[in-house]
């Protein structure tokens, strides 16, 4: 019965369309509510907790981070863009990726003294050690998570998304709440990554009727397990390049300078990774079952990527305007000097959603070398510009990693891509120009509102400038053809099916 429900193709190519669509309406549903919660619970950690706390899990998260990385192997991706898979296939693959959660928790304790010393301060080496029991906990979440998001059951993805994400966000509330200015406060933070972990298993678990079998030799496990050595290439390449910068600023400024731009950092990553993350596996998922219908895959692809480019692109305009009033009113005042660092980063915003968006052609196809090989050359890039911006400071570091995302990465990543494929170069410029004037409206309308509004305290003037700026954005997504197809395909969701007759 599993192998019916998980594994069949027939049925993942039945109805693509509209099961593309119905998971990506419910992708964004639980995009939305996370994103609300998380961002509705940084206010209060952050006027609970103070930068040194932030910085000290920033410090740590970097080698934590990482090794789940090791943790996932690509093996869910590979898993999810096959055409046909077995039980069998699965199975091996799940218990790979249990035992790798295993070993690298017992390394990564074992590395707790390590990472204190580097940093000198003994409180990390219980931090590192607590952190290392989520990795046996994600390694056996894996194969259960790409089996439903293969299956396209993006409605429970979405439930386990908001159950886990709310979980973690409460627990770490009340801690902070409870331990508020005691010298283990920072402990609220360690709990998030740990609770998160534990729900997603046992929800995923619950919602994945599939178990695995034991391990058996000669069911074609090696060809999985070397696309997915490919695409963990990239994820390592793309992890250093990502935060690399954090460690590098609390090396050479200290804790509190680490702790500002982590807190910017995250306030401009997370809403895009919520966007853009669960969005990816809908349109991974789908795509891979066009590949070999390449005017149909082209047109998948653009009717996917223009109405999230539609929606990104504004929203981060919008945001880099209003970065002094969403720093002061999330984070609390202590957090003012966070907000040059998010306007800059906000900058390489703009793109990062279509640069994301950039590897789904690859992912799709099976082109895990040539995602290896991209990472690298883009991993060279970030890193170098950490470099070139870390001697002023924290803002640097962003102003600098902004100039090569836009100048330098895009461009080349769009030209490498399209060398072969579906997919044009022009196909690209043209998708993200189409969000260009929305998201320059919104700049100047945030803008003008800001400066007649400036005498109103801040979190007022968000307010009136965020609703003004979103009623011109819905107004001009009515007009366009791409935001009408979106609304019309996703209120066709919602209506009631008409009985068969």
């Amino acid at each position: 019965m599993a192998s019916e429900d998980y594994f069949s193709d027939t049925d993942l190519r039945s109805d693509l369309k509209a099961k593309t669509v119905r998971g990506g309406a419910w992708t964004a549903v639980g995009q939305m509510v996370t994103i609300a919660v998380s961002l509705g619970s940084q206010p209060v950690l952050g006027r609970l907790l103070d930068p040194e706390d932030f910085g000290l899990m920033a410090m740590v998260a970097f080698f934590t981070n990482f090794g789940m990385l090791l943790v996932n192997a690509g093996l869910a991706l590979a898993t999810i863009q096959r055409d046909r898979i077995t039980h069998a296939q699965v199975s091996n693959l799940f218990w790979i990726a249990t035992g790798l959660g295993v070993a690298i928790g017992i390394v990564v304790a074992f590395l707790a003294p390590g990472v204190a010393g580097l940093y000198g301060d003994d409180r990390l080496i219980a931090v590192t050690l607590a952190l290392a029991a989520s990795f046996p906990l994600c390694g056996m979440t894996i194969q259960h998570q790409a089996l439903l998001r293969r299956t396209m059951k993006f409605r429970e993805l979405a439930a386990i998304q908001i159950l886990a994400m709310t979980a973690a966000q409460g627990i770490a509330i009340a801690w902070a709440w409870r331990r508020s200015g005691e010298a283990d406060d920072y402990w609220a933070l360690v709990s998030i990554p740990i609770t998160t972990a534990l729900v997603q298993m046992l929800a995923c678990w619950l919602a994945c009727g599939w178990r695995p079998g034991w391990p058996r030799r000669g069911v074609g496990t090696r060809e999985l397990v070397s696309f997915g050595a490919d695409v963990t290439g990239f994820n390592v390449v793309n992890y250093f390049a990502r935060n690399l910068d954090k460690p590098l600023i609390g090396w050479w400024w200290g804790a509190p300078a680490a702790g500002y731009y982590d807190r910017a950092y995250r306030l401009f990553l997370t809403p895009i990774t919520h966007a853009t993350g669960p969005y990816a596996g809908v349109a991974i998922t789908a795509l891979s079952r066009v590949t070999d219908q390449p005017a149909k895959y082209r047109e998948a692809y653009l009717r996917i990527l223009k109405p999230l480019l539609l929606v990104l692109c504004p929203a981060v305009v919008g945001s880099m305007v209003y970065a002094e009033e969403i720093v002061i009113v999330v984070l609390g005042p202590k957090w003012g000097e966070s907000a040059h660092i998010l306007r800059y980063l906000m900058l390489v915003g703009v793109v990062q959603p279509f640069t994301n968006a950039v590897s789904w052609i690859m992912f799709s196809h099976g082109r895990s070398r040539d995602v290896l090989r991209l990472g690298t050359i883009g991993a060279a890039i970030k890193v170098s510009s950490f470099f070139v911006g870390l001697p002023w400071g924290p803002v640097g570091v962003a102003l600098s990693y902004a100039l090569g995302g836009v100048v330098i990465h895009t461009p080349m990543a769009i030209w490498y891509v399209t060398r072969t494929g579906p997919i044009s170069w022009r196909d690209l410029v043209t998708a993200f120009s189409s969000a260009l004037p929305a998201a320059a409206t919104v700049a100047v309308v945030a803008l003008a509102t800001k400066l007649q509004l400036a005498h109103l305290p801040q979190a007022a003037s968000l307010a009136v400038g965020l609703g003004l700026s979103v009623a011109v954005w819905l107004a001009l997504v009515w007009r366009s053809e791409d935001g009408k197809y979106t609304i019309g395909e996703v209120l066709r969701i919602f209506r009631p099916t008409p009985p068969a007759t």
